[in-house]
């Protein structure tokens, strides 16, 4: 009995490593890029989220549907929204933010019923 609680106990162990090595595997690019930047590159991009996710919030057809990330001053648009116009719209809001150099725009069109 003992035998089988404590193979039991080393397969959750090593399910566990490898959930974590995969979930780290992931991001290792991602913490590349950000282990580059200078203080103030976080600011500006902490600064360029704020500006944007204000502005989207502004408009009544984008509000609370999109998240945004910043990395190096690009920002990266992520959602559901139901028209391929409010797609390029919230891309365009975003480009006008001073200081941002890129938009990806993985945006969702989805058409609501």
């Amino acid at each position: 009995m003992a035998f089988y609680r404590a193979r039991k106990r080393l397969l959750r162990f090593v399910l566990a490593g490898s959930m974590l090595l995969a979930l780290s595997a992931g991001c290792e690019q991602r913490l590349q890029s950000l282990h580059k930047l200078r203080p103030g590159d976080w600011m500006d991009d902490l600064a360029i989220t704020r500006e944007a996710q204000a502005r989207l919030a502004a408009d009544p057809d984008l509000a609370g549907k999109i998240k945004v990330e910043t990395v190096n001053r690009a920002v990266y648009l992520t959602g559901k929204v139901e028209t391929n116009e409010l797609k390029q719209r919230a891309g365009h809001i975003v480009l006008d933010i001073p200081r941002v150099i890129k938009v990806a725009n993985n945006l969702v069109v989805q058409a609501t019923d």
